[in-house]
């Protein structure tokens, strides 16, 4: 009796741990954009890694022997903790989330505004067998003192 009270525990915690496991992918969809066809894919790898999980935890606690009890204290363990800590956890995890996504598109807008600002390109990879970056800055400079007066002055020097 105490083992079958035990496994039920243990049935519990692992549904309520399978559902905290989906809920950092909700987590991770509310920060990141997703399309359909990406959650579909994480929602069929989700569920193909915790049927395998599952079904080995109850095969390895239990003797190889499958009991219905054990899918109703899943079940239990869902509920239990869909109502209690899931919102909770949900929404810290989202606000953690956001931090290194704030971030991560500050650096990224950076890093199109040295594209912009700069032209990268490689330098020759093929000759010297390894890839050297070789940063130019672009030759019509904008602004107080590379404007049309500076370009006419360019043109000048060339004919010269």
């Amino acid at each position: 009796m105490q083992n079958e009270f035990a496994l039920l525990i243990r049935a519990c915690i692992l549904g309520a741990g399978c559902l905290l496991l989906y809920d950092v992918l909700r987590a991770l969809r509310c920060v990141a954009v997703h399309t359909e066809w990406q959650r579909g894919a994480e929602d069929v790898l989700y569920w193909i890694f915790v049927g395998f999980f599952l079904f080995a935890q109850a095969f390895r606690y239990n003797d190889g022997i499958l009991r219905l009890y054990l899918l109703g204290g899943m079940l239990l363990g869902v509920f239990l903790c869909r109502s209690v800590i899931s919102p909770l956890f949900l929404r810290v995890l989202t606000a953690i989330l956001r931090i290194p996504a704030f971030f991560g598109k500050k650096i990224i807008k950076w890093l199109i505004l040295f594209r912009e600002s700069c032209r990268i390109q490689l330098y020759e990879p093929v000759r010297k067998g390894i890839f050297c970056l070789k940063i130019r800055k672009k030759k019509a400079m904008r602004g107080r003192f590379g404007g049309k007066d500076t370009q006419k002055k360019r043109k000048k020097e060339n004919i010269v």
